[in-house]
């Protein structure tokens, strides 16, 4: 018994020490935000989306392509090639692979106006040999776009033009993505943002420059809201821990209450927010508050845990499914970042710990019952 003790006594130091060094996750919070560049592309793009493996990134550059690549180093997978018109700057400026990653969305959106059949159409890649499975044409330009969470159907929100030459009009359309029929289409307000579904996939939140709408099989609301004069950029996320639409003006987050449809002021920080991100797990917001310089707060607290220098200009960021990486969209670069490898220490030395705990405990318990079928052989030889 003794022996067993002394020869496991190392292990259980380890199991022990590894603890009290990390005892939580939480104390730990400025270690756990460190992020280590992982590659950084030469290339503009404006939209990235990650894979659901969260082992792939797509980003559209500024030409006519498509760029699949490796999370690991950024090395190029594949890429696609889409028709467009230089002259104009139309390329195919977002991309969007469905819940399953088995297709990408490819759209386009021209940065001088114009009403060109390249701007109308939502084109559909399959991603295993990268062919085009369908494409859909609009009536008016198409630059905002979601997927169902189950991948059955798509959301796209078109935007009339002056150079469509007929009524101002704005349509939100909701399309099987099986049978491309059309199953829903209502009239938005002006100068349509974005678009995202609830995480169920019930109902459909849409922002604008007049307002913010909710579409759901039993109708629709409309909020109205005056953004102020000089946003130059908004973008809407759904966050489910608390059923509200958080959507960006300015230097501030707006809370949308779904259920109330009133607005609430989330968080206010000091300088103007380009665009922002919630983290898979929605424990994080990062914030892009100025060219170049990422913030990042926590959820549940609304302080700021972690600062980061992009020097990037960017258009937008995006965390990988699984929450360990974080990539920009970019003038000049498209760039991605992970953990660093200390930051991920903590729970990996918990779990060896506790299991280097329970190992001793069971060979200590092994060893204590060796010892009393010794000492019971022995009464037995005795007797």
């Amino acid at each position: 018994m003794l022996v067993a003790i002394v020869s496991l006594t190392p292990m259980i130091l380890v199991g022990f020490l590894s603890i009290l060094i990390h005892p939580t996750t939480a104390s730990s919070a400025e270690t756990v935000f460190e992020l280590e560049e992982r590659w950084d592309i030469s290339k503009s793009s404006y939209h990235v989306d990650w894979h659901p493996s969260s082992q792939e990134l797509a980003f559209a550059t500024e030409g006519d392509e498509i760029h699949l690549r490796e999370r690991s180093d950024g090395s190029l997978i594949s890429r696609i090639k889409v028709r467009n018109d230089p002259q104009l700057n139309i390329g195919p400026n977002y991309v969007s692979y469905s819940p399953n990653g088995t297709w990408i969305a490819v759209w386009g959106y021209s940065l001088h106006g114009g009403n060109l059949p390249d701007l109308r159409t939502v084109k559909v890649y399959d991603r295993g040999n990268l062919s085009l499975v369908f494409n859909m044409e609009f009536e008016f330009n198409a630059p905002t776009f979601d997927w169902s969470p189950d991948g059955l159907r798509f959301a796209v929100g078109t935007v009339w033009d002056s150079y469509a030459g007929s009524s101002p009009s704005n349509w939100t359309y909701i399309v099987s993505s099986i049978s491309l029929e059309i199953l829903e289409k209502f009239e938005s307000p002006a100068s349509m943002r974005d678009l995202e579904w609830s995480p169920d996939g019930s109902e459909l939140l849409v922002l604008s420059y007049a307002g913010l709408q909710k579409w759901n099989e039993s109708g629709i609301m409309f909020l109205p809201h005056s953004f102020p004069k000089d946003i130059r950029f908004c973008c809407l996320h759904w966050a489910s821990f608390a059923n509200i639409g958080i959507f960006s003006e300015g230097s501030s987050l707006i809370a949308l209450d779904l259920e109330e449809m009133s607005l609430t002021n989330f968080l206010e920080v000091g300088n103007s927010i380009e665009n922002f991100a919630l983290s898979p797990d929605e424990t994080v917001l990062a914030l892009d508050t100025s060219q170049g310089h990422l913030e990042f707060y926590q959820i549940d607290i609304l302080e700021e845990i972690y600062e980061l220098s992009t020097e990037v200009t960017s258009f937008e960021i995006a965390w990988s499914p699984d929450g360990l990486s974080l990539a920009i969209a970019g003038i000049g670069h498209t760039k991605m970042w992970s953990y660093s490898s200390d930051s991920n220490s903590f729970p990996f030395l918990i779990l060896v710990g506790v299991a280097l705990l329970a190992v001793a405990a069971i060979y200590g318990l092994c060893a204590k019952m060796r010892g009393f079928r010794k000492d019971r052989d022995l009464r037995r030889k005795e007797k």
